[in-house]
């Protein structure tokens, strides 16, 4: 459980809450590519609460600001074993869907897997996994719980909006299968982001609200998927 909620926490929830709900209805308008999140999710999030907490407080620098939301390893590598443990049992499950399993074994039978399974690796780990993780956990997350002293609510409002972010997306993205079909895409957006961002959240607190586990299971989750995208860009299939 977090300890109790400081006066200024009030004003960064609310801020951050109020954030979201701004970019989400902006969402509906322009649903962003990768390379927009960082400056939606990550630059201008960041510059928000820097000027906040400087407003407050004794001014704060960039990288003070980053580390207290989480980019920095576990003490005592608290957590690692979880993580670990859910990034096998992800790729376990993944493998179980026939179409992807073959599109990912075709890739490492070619000897485009030496370079096509690491970038796809990376390129998880400084998109979705970071931006997102960056956002939800680390900045999200994290004021939710320090506002209600609870660790618990804080991941629990934060799994509803998490699954809430992706409706947009759901809905109106022709790459998922609920294209078009706000019952369909409500249902898919809540399955997945319920599911991830429960898991997630716990995962950050287990590991003492350290972002960098998240970030690499969110970027496992997307491996996969990834490795198939590129597959059959690199090939036409």
């Amino acid at each position: 459980m977090s300890s109790a909620p400081r006066a200024t926490e009030w004003p960064r929830a609310a801020t951050v809450s109020s954030y979201f709900v701004l970019y989400w209805a902006y969402l509906w308008l322009h649903p962003e590519s990768e390379l927009l999140h960082w400056a939606s999710l990550v630059v201008l999030p960041t510059l928000g609460l820097f000027l906040m907490e400087r407003a407050v407080e004794s001014p704060p620098t960039v990288r003070a600001v980053t580390r207290r939301l989480g980019l920095r390893w576990p003490e005592a590598n608290r957590g690692i074993v979880l993580m670990l443990a859910l990034i096998a049992l992800v790729q376990l499950i993944q493998l179980l869907n026939a179409s992807l399993r073959a599109d990912v074994f075709r890739v490492l039978a070619s000897p485009a897997a030496v370079w096509m399974v690491p970038s796809a690796l990376l390129l998880m780990v400084v998109t979705a996994g970071f931006t997102e993780e960056y956002f939800f956990r680390g900045i999200l997350q994290r004021s939710l719980s320090g506002r209600f002293g609870s660790d618990v609510l804080g991941v629990l409002m934060t799994t509803l909006a998490f699954s809430v972010y992706h409706i947009p997306y759901a809905y109106l993205n022709p790459n998922w299968p609920s294209h078009g079909d706000l019952g369909q895409a409500v249902g898919l957006a809540f399955l997945n982001g319920t599911l991830g961002g429960v898991i997630l959240g716990v995962l950050f607190v287990r590991c003492g609200s350290s972002l960098l586990p998240c970030i690499l299971l969110h970027a496992a989750v997307n491996w996969m998927p990834a490795i198939r995208m590129m597959e059959r860009l690199q090939f036409g299939a």
